[in-house]
């Protein structure tokens, strides 16, 4: 998959992690209500941002709509066996989640009300207890993104969002188990490998083109870490994954070093292979202004031209690596100084 479907919010958070998604994904897919998607009240000025600039697109409407009606009876299951809470454990009107109407079925809003779990609020907006808006927008997520219309992996930038509605049921079947813990460690993987810039979020021109510059790289990286990420996922102990995971960090760490090593320019290859011996045989011929000295200085020159050659290669190498991705976005938007050796 090239794409990836954002919950539980509308808006991205204006953070590192939606840079490091963006960085990822193709682009990336926000569950947008149609009623809201030219309401600058609702939609944040970097998101906003973010859709103009392409790397953000708006679900569409009757997908959103076919998929709040397709879930509906699978959440009434689940809120059919969730514990009862004494009425003065009722949640709290001001902690209410908002949830827009669109992304919630007919018959399922009458559900919400008759559980006493969520009521309708201001236009447009369904005011919903906080645990029963981040099941609803999980199931609705990792129900869309599996759609042939979709085929996007369901992320989010935080592991309190993943609420497992198979949980309750006790059905170790269901699918949506497997992509809760993918999309976990994905968000690790990725926290891992790529640098955490100031205000790169904001960079969305910079980003796009260092995007469109390293398509090739991007590609081969994401295949990597995905079949990672869904071999991780299979194993059934939590430990053992844990330590997989960490195996797999400093895999993904010495590789990234190794393509970084493959681009890295010295000082000393570019003062001593390339400018002195090119300056000095230009500075002889000068004064000589000889036959020998012109043929010696040309050679010279060439052996520069031939060493910027070699290191072009190198490269040309580093973008088949599969770490080479990171290693390109490494150079481009770290600001930790761990690769502080001039580059090519």
């Amino acid at each position: 998959m090239e794409n990836a479907l954002y919950f539980p919010n509308i808006n991205l958070p204006d953070s590192n992690w939606t840079f490091r998604t963006l960085l990822y994904w193709d682009s990336l897919i926000s569950i947008v209500p149609e009623a809201v998607a030219s309401d600058d009240a609702t939609l944040s000025p970097m998101m906003v941002n973010m859709i103009q600039s392409g790397l953000v697109a708006p679900v569409e409407y009757g997908l959103l709509s076919t998929t709040a009606n397709a879930i509906s009876t699978p959440f009434l299951d689940y809120l059919n066996v969730l514990p009862r809470r004494p009425k003065d454990l009722i949640w709290k009107e001001k902690f209410a989640a908002r949830v827009h109407f669109q992304k919630i079925s007919p018959a399922l809003r009458h559900a919400l009300e008759t559980f006493d779990v969520g009521h309708p609020g201001e236009e447009g907006w369904w005011h919903l207890r906080p645990s029963i808006a981040r099941a609803y927008m999980s199931l609705l997520a990792l129900t869309m993104s599996a759609n042939d219309e979709v085929r996007a992996s369901a992320v989010t930038d935080s592991v309190a969002h993943l609420v497992r509605v198979d949980n309750v049921r006790r059905d170790s079947r269901n699918p949506n188990a497997a992509k809760s813990v993918m999309t976990e460690i994905r968000n690790e993987f990725l926290q891992e490998l790529f640098p955490v810039p100031v205000k790169a979020s904001k960079d969305l021109d910079t980003l796009v083109r260092f995007k469109e510059s390293h398509g090739a790289s991007l590609r081969l990286f994401r295949v990597e870490v995905e079949r990672e990420v869904a071999l991780l996922a299979t194993i059934a102990d939590a430990s053992q994954r844990n330590e997989a995971i960490r195996a797999a960090k400093m895999r993904f760490n010495e590789q990234t070093s190794q393509a970084q090593n493959a681009m890295r320019l010295s000082f000393g290859e570019i003062v001593f292979n390339m400018i002195i011996p090119a300056a000095t045989n230009i500075a002889a011929y000068q004064l000589n202004s000889d036959l020998a000295t012109a043929i010696t200085g040309g050679g010279t020159i060439l052996q520069a031209a031939y060493s910027a050659q070699k290191i072009w290669n190198r490269r040309g190498q580093t973008v088949k690596l599969p770490m080479g991705y990171a290693a390109f976005a490494n150079r481009r938007f770290s600001v930790s100084g761990k690769y502080k050796f001039p580059c090519i």
